[in-house]
């Protein structure tokens, strides 16, 4: 039977109510994806290129998000943002390649159930990774190109390794007399969880728990950085908001907190902002409920906000 030629619907994730995780139990033989055997990593990918997906780019990113983060336990995947589905899939492993499909079973608000399969492989000779769409009843969502880094997993970290885990692309601001701003930059991919993100923006928390940091295409996010920039004295408290249920943020909305300390850097060309904060494990804690991070130069009264979708 031909697959109908219309189009799949334009279902953001926000849209999307009860998601279910279905995975077959086929595996093949597996062998090190690396030289040193190691099986255990992170695959925090970024996908660029959506032009030829046979949708409008709106829709394409509403399936297949910019930014996302895939853990590799042995012969499990697990797609962070799914956290309250256990992601066991199927597999094939090379020394080339990784590919892995998910099998899902989603539910639009009106009830209407679609089954996907989320088809992703992943190229260790060059780092980039390649995902597509197959749906039942629809035109497929062709491949999306973009590119992973591979975070290897150890308790304890050689000085090499360190070494080789600080990212060149990122620029430190000047120094300053804090022990606690040296230990968190320059950024140490390994050390940082991709915990939410938006087509414009990424949110990373420290594995400590203690310090995010935020990049973002937000035009008052950029002028509140340029601000940070000149003065890093800058007198910048941040509030963190869940379920804020309003299609219009207003200052007056947050409950504003002032840092340990708020840092501008650039970090792979993009500007990002490092908040550091003891009530921060506790802000975030494990809420999958839509967030809203904000900051703000208390003094100056510029202010931006950004919000993240709910986690399903």
């Amino acid at each position: 039977m031909r697959k109908p030629s219309h189009p799949l619907p334009f279902l953001p994730t926000h849209l999307l109510v009860g998601s279910v995780f279905l995975f077959a139990s086929q595996f093949a033989v597996l062998t090190p994806a690396t030289a040193s055997g190691a099986v255990n990593f992170n695959l925090v990918c970024e996908f660029t290129k959506y032009k030829n997906t046979g949708y409008t780019e709106e829709t394409a990113k509403g399936w297949i998000p910019e930014h996302q983060t895939h853990k590799v336990r042995g012969q499990v995947v697990k797609y962070v943002y799914h956290t309250k589905a256990p992601s066991t899939i199927i597999r094939q492993r090379t020394k080339e390649r990784l590919e892995w499909t998910y099998k899902i079973v989603q539910y639009s608000i009106s009830g209407k159930r679609y089954d996907d399969d989320l088809i992703y492989t992943y190229f260790f000779t060059n780092n980039k990774v390649a995902t597509k769409i197959r749906a039942t009843g629809y035109r497929d969502i062709e491949y999306v190109w973009g590119t992973c880094e591979q975070i290897f997993l150890s308790k304890k970290k050689s000085k090499a390794q360190q070494k080789s885990h600080d990212d060149p692309a990122t620029k430190v601001p000047k120094p300053k007399n804090d022990a606690a701003l040296t230990e968190l930059l320059p950024i140490v991919s390994a050390d940082w969880e991709m915990i939410r993100a938006n087509k414009s923006s990424v949110l990373f928390r420290h594995r400590e728990g203690h310090a995010i940091y935020l990049q973002s295409g937000n035009t008052w996010f950029t002028k509140l950085h340029q601000r940070l920039e000149q003065n890093p004295r800058l007198n910048v408290h941040y509030a963190v908001e869940y379920a804020l249920e309003t299609d219009e943020t207003k200052k007056y909305m947050f409950d504003y907190h002032k840092a340990d300390f708020v840092t501008a850097f650039t970090h792979k060309k993009r500007k990002a902002l490092l908040i550091n904060d003891k009530r921060l494990g506790r802000l975030l804690g494990t809420n999958d409920q839509e967030l809203t991070v904000s900051a703000t130069d208390y003094n100056g009264g510029l202010w931006f906000s950004e919000t993240f979708g709910g986690q399903h």
